[in-house]
């Protein structure tokens, strides 16, 4: 393919030899995501997928049966990967202030794909045809992203490591400020973003009432 860089060939050139049936769906899933978050949703096919991917359509249909299916399987992927990262970090904390720091890592480390994520949910937000298994992957997002953060303030608050506040409210507003990130990213392409970052996570932690933090964000 034309354009091909030697390491996004090597990729592709994996997905035609023989791989384990998970394996294969994950490279499938990876470039999913790339081919979605880059193109118009509505215009995007799964023959657009194989292509880029340089494999036969009937093998995404195999494992997906549909390119509703395929999206929601993008969107399910990448919040496992986010969640199983959040679980191995948190294993043996305890500390609420450092679980939440966890997590912000974790979107730190997951930045990439997550702002390829939002892209595609906006495309997808902007069609008139809705489809449950994508709506029902998109409210498990982030369901489980204001259960972590709302289990974390509601230690903290009833410990004294953060100020009183309403945890669920105070969810909600941080799942929404750490979405915001993203859209800078993608409508303000020239910000610095890891320096950006650092400094919005330590308005986060003003915001809880606790000691100011920066920790390591992406570029």
């Amino acid at each position: 393919m034309a354009g091909t860089t030697p390491k996004r060939k090597a990729g592709l050139n994996r997905l035609r030899t023989r791989m384990a049936p998970d394996a294969r769906r994950r490279a499938i899933l990876a470039v999913a995501l790339e081919v979605f978050s880059s193109r118009e949703y509505s215009k995007v096919t799964v023959r657009d997928v194989a292509a880029a991917a340089d494999i036969n359509e009937a093998l995404i249909y195999y494992y997906f049966k549909s390119k509703e299916r395929l999206v929601a399987a993008v969107i399910g992927h990448a919040t496992r990967q986010a969640l199983d990262l959040y679980a191995k970090r948190t294993a043996r904390l305890k500390d609420p202030i450092a679980a939440l720091d966890a997590w912000f890592q974790v979107n730190a480390a997951f930045f990439a794909p997550l702002r390829q994520m939002a892209q595609i949910l906006v495309q997808y937000q902007s069609t008139s045809r809705r489809n449950p298994l994508i709506d029902e992957q998109v409210r498990k997002l982030y369901r489980s992203e204001r259960g972590i953060l709302r289990r974390c303030i509601a230690v903290g608050v009833k410990n004294g490591s953060f100020r009183r506040l309403n945890p669920a409210a105070a969810a909600m507003f941080i799942s929404a400020h750490l979405d915001g990130m993203c859209f800078v990213s993608i409508t303000r392409p020239w910000t610095q973003m890891r320096s950006f970052m650092g400094g919005q996570w330590g308005e986060l932690w003003s915001y809880l009432g606790c000691e100011s933090r920066v920790i390591s964000g992406t570029s």
